[in-house]
């Protein structure tokens, strides 16, 4: 028998084989990806193909290869822990190619938090707090880890011969029970006293002492005195330099005076000082307005300057007087009230403009410098402004009324001459009139010199910009400087008595660095020493702008039999802002012998800016 290419096309099942065309794949098959949310926590799973937004959607059906990028996202008090299924990391992104169906899984825990309790001592009182719900129970277990948002109660209670006198914490005043909702790390000091110990806390974001009469507390260094029964105590507060005292609490004291107490038992006084951030307005241009503050302080005419709380917010509204108020700057925008919440001391500047383009327009009483006429400009120019430098007395002019073709109304208004190509002559001009021949009307006229180019020339004993490149004239003596905010003089001293020059212009002069005591600690006997050689840190917040800390460590009861407890103290030098301090004790004996230690952290503010002239 003989076969054909004619019998290949009639048999299809053997076209390939014959050399023919190949047939058409089928369809992709179709997968089914599913996620699975799991543990207490929420969150939300999407992803970029299919439309997975799990709540609503969990499931999404795609073809077979298709590449699916899923994107985990915890609610708040959660946070996500990790995948499950064709990945296994804690990445809030999972991407995998899909070669059948599916199950992905997405855990969320609730978040967790810490609360730590240091336990403080003053005058070696001692005492427990324990924490619930929680197994926190301190000296000893002084931390315990829960569920974001949980409210947990720290109870303190004080041993023999001691008093609890108070939580370092804003939320819990007083000696109860203190009940905190937790929903970030929190460190709480608790502090405990021998009877009729009276003790100082100082708050706030500024920094002052505080003294007593009689003698015992200077706070700073010394914050606790153990004073006989009925003793009546002065504590007296003071403010360092660029902080002010805020007021009293505790103690039935209260404002700024000073705090009278009866010392019958331990009692806790707290002192706070706020930092100080220094509001100054500077008004520009050469128009003239006034400047007023909400809340009160500046009235800039005469008072520019004013001291606020850092953190306060201030508003300022500018005046103008016979002028155009142009605009804020260096703070503030516009033309409306300058709103402003002071966190450093702060300069805006507040910009005042005159009119005028000596050109009088028809209609006009006098110059508005604008093209048309009749616009609020022209309300406040009481003086006509008039002038192209030229007087005709050809045309009966006693001054220059800048019209080439008739003697209009400005020549009879214009009683004060605009003359001047910046140079005075000598003989009888009393200033500049544009004139090389002297003596003449213009002369008589012009009394007010008007000077300024922008160039100050100190090589001939200027102070400021009197506008003549030629000769240091009187108009030098119109020019001020040296003053806060005004340019630095060029000779003599540069600026005023208690100001120096920062950037050509007068600076009040900044204080020292100061130091304070952040914080002591003190423990008693071995395991209130913070443990047998253990690590144990002292995370004191640092005020704004320092980064100078010291941590003291002092061994206050060597045991008696020859042996010492040893003490290592560290500074984190790799963050000197955080102001902590961790404590090692080194014990080459037993150290469980009564031992009392003392920590101290202090800090220093950084060295402020020192301008020249300032000691």
């Amino acid at each position: 028998m003989r076969f054909g290419t004619g019998l290949c096309l009639l048999v299809p099942a053997v076209v390939a084989a014959c050399g023919g065309v190949q047939p058409a794949p089928s369809d992709a098959a179709v997968h089914t990806v599913n996620v699975q949310r799991s543990h207490a926590g929420g969150g939300t799973v999407t992803s970029t193909v299919g439309g997975i937004a799990c709540g609503a959607t969990c499931s999404a059906s795609v073809s077979d290869g298709t590449v699916m990028t899923l994107t985990a996202v915890a609610d708040d008090g959660a946070v996500f822990a990790g995948w499950s299924g064709p990945c296994s990391d804690t990445s809030p992104t999972c991407t995998f190619t899909v070669q059948g169906d599916v199950t992905v899984g997405a855990a969320f825990d609730v978040q967790r938090v810490t609360v730590t309790v240091t336990v403080a001592s003053a005058d070696n009182g001692t005492g427990m707090v324990t924490g619930a719900p929680g197994a926190l129970s301190c000296p000893g277990a002084c931390s315990v880890s829960v569920d974001k948002g949980t409210q947990i109660t720290l109870t303190a209670a004080a041993q023999t011969d001691s008093v609890f006198v108070g939580w370092s914490v804003s939320a819990c005043t007083g000696t109860g029970p203190c009940a905190l909702t937790v929903n970030s790390d929190q460190n709480v000091i608790a502090t405990f006293a021998r009877q009729q110990s009276l003790v100082v806390a100082r708050s706030g974001s500024g920094t002052g002492t505080v003294t007593s009469s009689p003698a015992g507390i200077a706070c700073g260094s010394d914050c606790s005195e153990v004073y006989p029964p009925g003793t009546v105590v002065t504590l007296t507060a003071i403010a360092a330099s660029g902080s002010r005292f805020a007021g009293w609490t505790g103690g039935g004291c209260t404002g700024t005076g000073t705090c009278v107490v009866t010392v019958n038992a331990a009692m806790m006084v707290v002192a706070q000082f706020d930092r100080l951030c220094t509001l100054t307005v500077a008004r520009l241009g050469a128009g003239a307005g006034t400047v007023t503050s909400n809340p009160s302080g500046i009235s800039c005419g005469a008072d520019c300057t004013e001291d606020y709380v850092c953190g306060t917010p201030v508003q300022l509204t500018a005046a103008p007087n016979g002028s155009t108020f142009f605009g804020w700057s260096n703070g503030c925008t516009g033309t409306g009230a300058c709103s402003v919440t002071l966190t450093t001391s702060t300069t805006i500047n507040a910009t005042f403009t005159k009119c005028g383009n000596n050109v009088v327009e028809p209609g006009e009483e006098c110059d508005d410098g604008n093209a048309t006429n009749g616009d609020n400009c022209e309300a406040n120019c009481t003086l006509p402004r008039c002038g192209n430098g030229i007087i005709d007395p050809s045309r009966g002019e006693t001054c220059d009324d800048a019209n080439a073709n008739n003697n209009d109304a400005c020549t009879n208004a214009c009683h004060i001459a605009v003359c001047g190509d910046r140079i005075t002559r000598t003989g009888v001009e009393e200033c500049d009139d544009g004139n090389t021949t002297n003596d003449d009307t213009c002369d008589n006229n012009c009394t007010i010199p008007r000077c300024g180019n922008g160039i100050r020339d100190p090589s001939r004993g200027e102070k400021c910009d009197d506008g003549n490149a030629i000769n240091n004239d009187f108009c030098d003596n119109n020019c001020q400087c040296g003053g806060i905010g005004q340019p630095c003089c060029a000779t003599g001293p540069q600026c005023n008595s208690g100001s120096g020059c920062l950037a050509n212009i007068c600076t009040t002069c900044p204080a020292p660095p100061t130091t304070t005591l952040r914080a002591t600690f003190v423990g008693s006997n071995g395991a209130n020493c913070f443990g047998t050689n253990t690590l144990h840190p002292f995370p004191i917040p640092c005020d704004s702008g320092t980064h100078h800390e010291r941590c003291d460590v002092t061994d206050l009861n060597p045991p008696g039999d020859g042996t010492s407890c040893q003490f290592d103290n560290w500074i984190n030098p790799s963050n000197p802002s955080d102001c902590g301090c961790v404590v090692r004790m080194i014990t080459p004996a037993d150290c469980f012998k009564g031992v009392t230690c003392s920590v101290s952290i202090f800090e220093t503010t950084d060295s402020p800016p020192k301008p020249v002239g300032c000691p």
